[in-house]
């Protein structure tokens, strides 16, 4: 899985809201869970450092960006429910500071601090 992750991951870092439609907006909850899963995989040993460390750079680069000056992370997926259209999944809002989003680019944040 993390492997096929890394085929959809855009030049700048991000993941999209769905993350195999190119026309989907690019989300930053999604993103900083993927990487947080990436660094850990790579820190246990179950993921090769070299494929996986320059794409959790490129997302903690362009992540920040996405950080204001309050602290509150911005593009966040609204919660979901489910649906087998995929419009109703490309017309969810994007949200500020949602706790979801928060939680997850701050396990990203730790798990480049930790051994």
């Amino acid at each position: 899985m993390m492997m096929a992750l890394l085929n959809y991951q855009a030049d700048d870092g991000m993941w999209r809201q769905l993350i195999y439609h190119s026309e989907a907006w690019k989300e930053t909850s999604s993103t900083a869970m993927f990487e947080y899963a990436f660094i850990i995989g790579v820190k246990k040993g179950l993921l090769p450092k070299i494929s996986y460390e320059k794409a959790s750079q490129k997302a903690w680069n362009t992540l920040s960006g996405y950080v204001n000056s309050n602290g509150e992370v911005s593009d966040i997926c609204a919660d979901t429910d489910q649906s087998t259209v995929v419009n109703f999944y490309l017309t969810r809002p994007k949200v500020i500071g949602d706790l979801h989003g928060q939680a997850a680019e701050l396990w990203f944040a730790y798990s480049l601090m930790i051994n």
